[in-house]
C-alpha cells in the first residue's frame, strides 16, 4: 500500500461551495508527488462536498489521513515539467487538462 493522489479542480470558482466532482486520478509517481508537495499550497477556504459510497454527499475538511485539505492553482501544477509527470499517459493527460483550464482555478489535493 502506498500514497496516492487525486486532483479536484473547482469547476465553478465563483461558487462558495466546491463539489468535488471533477476528479483527476493520478497514477503513482513519487517524483511527481514530490514536485506537487513542493508547490505553495493553502488550506481550503471552506469545507468541500465529497461523494461517499456509504454516506452520500458529505462535507470534508481533511483527507483520508486526517490532514487538512489543501489547494493549489491549476497553472502552478501545469508548470511542473512534463518529464516529472512520469511514464503514465494518464498523468500526462491530467497535466494537459490542467494546462487547458484557467490558471487561477483552485485544485484540491486529495491524498489517499
Amino acid at each position: 500500500m502506498g500514497l496516492d493522489l487525486a486532483l479536484y479542480p473547482k469547476r465553478f470558482p465563483s461558487l462558495r461551495t466546491h463539489l468535488m466532482a471533477e476528479r483527476l486520478t493520478l497514477d503513482r509517481c513519487y517524483n511527481l508527488f514530490d514536485r506537487v508537495k513542493e508547490k505553495p499550497a493553502v488550506p481550503i477556504p471552506a469545507a468541500v462536498l465529497h461523494y461517499d459510497d456509504e454516506r452520500g454527499v458529505v462535507e470534508r475538511v481533511t483527507d483520508s489521513y486526517g490532514e487538512p485539505l489543501m489547494q493549489v492553482w491549476a497553472g502552478v501544477l501545469a508548470a511542473i515539467p512534463e518529464e516529472e509527470w512520469g511514464w503514465s499517459e494518464w498523468n500526462r493527460a491530467a497535466r494537459a487538462y490542467l494546462a487547458a483550464i484557467p490558471p487561477d482555478t483552485p485544485v484540491v489535493l486529495w491524498w489517499y
